[in-house]
Parts: structure tokens; sequence; C-alpha cells
């Protein structure tokens, strides 16, 4: 039952479900994340608290709808995807201290 529990948080906290991005976020190796993903391996509670923790702040705060939102309006002004992509790169840098992989 964590397991699929882990993996419906999993969905709404770490969207792209980038099992580096899960592993740097709670800190285990990534092919623990993937034992995980698969049922290799049973997922601590506290894992799934964690985990879902994120996944209700993503939601309470509209993370994605705003993202969306942003994504949207920057088509409706003919704005090229290569500079969107490349803000958002950046502010994935400054977030993480890292290039997106």
């Amino acid at each position: 039952m964590s397991n699929t529990l882990f993996r419906l948080a999993v969905g709404g906290a770490f969207p792209d479900r980038s099992s580096a991005k899960i592993a740097r976020a709670l800190k285990v190796n990534q092919r623990t994340v993937q034992k995980w993903l698969s049922d290799e391996a049973d997922v601590p509670p506290g894992v799934v608290t964690e985990t879902n923790r994120l996944s209700q702040l993503m939601d309470e705060r509209e993370v994605m709808q705003h993202l969306r939102d942003i994504v949207e309006d920057w088509k409706e002004s003919d704005g090229h995807p290569e500079a969107l992509a490349s803000a958002l790169a950046r502010i994935y840098f400054e977030v993480t201290g890292r290039e997106i992989e």
C-alpha cells in the first residue's frame, strides 16, 4: 500500500517523475527510488509522508497551474519556445544549483 501511495504522491510532487530528482530531494540513492517505483522494495513510511507533503505543497500553491498559465501567455504573445525554455532553465539553476539534466 505504501508504494502505491508513494507513486501517487510522486506524480504530484515530481511531475516529470525523474528518479534522480526524487532521490536528491529525499536524500537517498537513485537506485533506491527506482526500486520503490517498481515495487522491488518497500517505501519507508517517512518517505511516503515527505513525498505526500511535497505533493500537497505543489497542489496548495498551484505551481503547475501557474507555470501552465505562464507558458500559455508566452505562446499567445508569440514568444519563441527556446527563449522561455532558457528562462526556465535559469530558474531551475537558481532553485537547485544544478543545470537541467
